[in-house]
């Protein structure tokens, strides 16, 4: 239903109103003096803009459904992003209400097309209209401004990649690939065992969900040559940032072609461009290499140390040590000053607290587990 709107052709038919969107972000920030907040004056109005264009939603609407978005995705509590959800809902059934409502008007863009033509056919019912609109409104600026963002730093990280970008432009489409690969902000592919299958010595069984970490499967050294290590003449087109097989990222074209417009284009403009400030690093970010420790309940145990009062283990070679168990279990893990995922504080018995039970469930690599005694 969706996919004919975001095929080769008709996003590269975008281009010229892509490029123009990017120009004139660029023209207002270089107006305003030598120094920007990237983010806010580029990264994130780029893909919004884009998005609004292609959905029919009006970008004058923006800052509601990007802070909603951001509490969506976000909010520190279940009942705060279900509030930001339903804000969103009700911000896009008012929206159809309103457009439907014009005389000689109706929606524009995508939104338009399916309400004429699914919508009152009776393919679609209301619902499923705005949820589809609602995911492909969040889904449309958020991780692509973030790359736009963490692109343009990662580059200014790497000047000799950066130079090499400038001289030859031809570049940037495979460089986009490489940043993918590299970043892999979307971290984490859920998916169901159709049939039992062994990997690795483990027998996953039919049925049971799998969570696989992104960022760890495209710097498989298996795959790639010195993959911690950023190359924009890579070949790097088979990274799964994306996705794998039939359930794929939809707008995978349209984020493609933002980076390279909104990336190439900066950096040829402002070759002069670098960072305002000296970046500072958050100790809590995500660390890619295995978990050392895992602090529960005040108590310090380090991997393959085991512990009477405790009875706790982590193997090191399981432990795919990407914060993957912070993303799926916020409520029970956090991260530590050393970037280690850590059972939130205040657990004062730890076999017996069911959130501690949730942790260990939670571990996508299934890495932790209590052990069944051992020296006191």
């Amino acid at each position: 239903m969706l996919i004919p709107h975001f095929g080769t052709k008709r996003i590269a038919a975008m281009r010229p109103q892509i490029q123009r969107i990017v120009d004139g972000l660029i023209d207002t920030m270089l107006a305003k003096g030598n120094e920007a907040e990237l983010v806010s004056a580029y990264a994130l109005p780029v893909p919004s803009m884009v998005i609004c264009a292609l959905l029919g939603v009006p970008y004058g609407d923006h800052e509601f459904f990007e802070s909603r978005s951001r509490a969506l995705l976000a909010a520190p509590t279940a009942e705060e992003a279900a509030e930001a959800r339903v804000e969103l809902q009700d911000y896009l059934h008012r929206l159809i209400d309103t457009r439907q409502g014009e005389s000689g008007g109706g929606l524009e863009g995508i939104l338009g097309e399916l309400v004429s033509e699914r919508l009152a056919e009776g393919e679609l019912d209301r619902d499923e209209l705005v949820m589809m609109a609602l995911v492909l409104l969040i889904a449309g600026h958020e991780t692509t401004s973030n790359m736009i963002a963490l692109g343009t730093f990662t580059l200014l990280e790497h000047p000799d990649q950066l130079e090499a970008l400038r001289a030859e432009p031809a570049l940037m489409p495979g460089a986009v690939e490489e940043l993918l690969r590299y970043l892999s902000i979307a971290d984490g592919l859920v998916r169901v065992a159709t049939e039992d299958v062994e990997i690795a010595g483990r027998t996953i069984r039919a049925g049971e969900g799998v969570l696989l970490a992104t960022s760890v499967i495209n710097r498989d050294a298996g795959a790639y040559e010195r993959p911690d290590a950023l190359d924009v003449r890579r070949s790097a087109r088979h990274h799964v940032a994306f996705g794998y097989g039939v359930h794929q990222c939809l707008g995978q074209n349209l984020a493609r072609t933002e980076m390279e417009i909104a990336l190439g284009t900066l950096i040829t403009r402002i070759p002069t461009l670098r960072l305002a400030v000296a970046p500072r690093r958050d100790p809590r970010q995500t660390r890619r290499h295995p978990a050392r420790h895992l602090r529960i309940a005040g108590r310090l145990v380090t991997t393959g140390e085991r512990s009477t009062a405790m009875r706790l283990t982590i193997d090191s070679d399981v432990c795919i040590g990407a914060g993957m168990c912070a993303m799926t279990a916020p409520s029970v893990f956090t991260q530590d000053d050393d970037g280690y995922g850590a059972v939130l504080p205040g657990r004062e018995d730890g076999g017996g607290d069911p959130l501690v039970t949730e942790a260990l469930r939670a571990c996508p690599a299934q890495a932790i587990a209590w052990g069944e005694g051992g020296e006191g």
